[in-house]
C-alpha cells in the first residue's frame, strides 16, 4: 500500500514538474504577449465570428503614373481586432479586444517589385502609424469602427536617387462603409 500512494506522490510531483518546465518553454517561445491579429483572410474572419462588415463604394481599379503597374482592389472588409490570449500559455484562446483591422486586399500586375503605398488619412492627417504593407493587402489597426476611410496611393519616386524618400501621392482611395 505504501508503494502504490509514493508511486501516486512521485507521479504527481513529476507531472507537476513536466507542466512547470513545459510552461516555462512555452512563455520563453512567445515573442509578443497577447498583440493584436488579423485574420488570414475574410472567410476565417467571419467563421470565428470577428468580421464586421464590408466596404463595397469604393475605386476598384488604379494605373500608376509613374510606372507601368496596375492595382486592383479585390475586397475590403473591417474585422474586430483580436488576440491569442497567452496568459496561461498551454492554454492559450482566441479573444477579441476593443478595436479593428480594415482590410485593403489586392492584385498587382507587377509582383516583382513593390511601386505604391496605401497610407489612410485620420483626422485630416496622414495616419504613420498604418504605414505597413503586405504582397497582397494592407492591413490597418484603429481604436475605432471607420465607417468611412480615405486612403492615399503613393508610388515610389521613378528617379533611383530619390526612390521611397519622397514617394508620389497621385490618387486618393474613398471607401464607405456597406448599409
Amino acid at each position: 500500500m505504501k508503494k502504490i500512494f509514493l508511486g501516486i506522490i512521485i507521479a504527481l510531483v513529476l507531472g507537476f514538474i513536466t507542466y512547470k518546465i513545459a510552461d516555462i518553454l512555452c512563455q520563453i517561445e512567445v515573442k509578443c504577449k497577447n498583440c493584436p491579429q488579423t485574420s488570414l483572410n475574410k472567410e476565417n474572419s467571419k467563421r470565428n465570428g470577428f468580421l464586421v462588415s464590408d466596404y463595397k463604394d469604393f475605386k476598384r481599379t488604379f494605373e500608376l503614373k509613374h510606372h507601368s503597374e496596375k492595382i486592383s482592389i479585390t475586397d475590403i472588409w473591417i474585422e474586430k481586432q483580436w488576440f491569442y490570449n497567452s496568459d496561461f500559455c498551454l492554454c492559450t484562446n482566441v479573444q477579441p479586444n476593443e478595436n479593428f483591422n480594415v482590410i485593403v486586399e489586392f492584385k498587382k500586375s507587377n509582383s516583382d517589385t513593390f511601386l505604391f503605398g496605401l497610407t489612410p488619412i485620420v483626422n485630416n492627417r496622414l495616419d504613420e502609424s498604418n504605414a505597413g504593407i503586405e504582397d497582397t493587402r494592407k492591413t490597418m489597426q484603429f481604436d475605432y469602427f471607420p465607417t468611412e476611410l480615405n486612403l492615399i496611393l503613393s508610388e515610389k519616386n521613378p528617379n533611383e536617387n530619390i526612390g521611397w524618400k519622397k514617394e508620389i501621392v497621385t490618387d486618393t482611395l474613398k471607401i464607405k462603409l456597406t448599409e
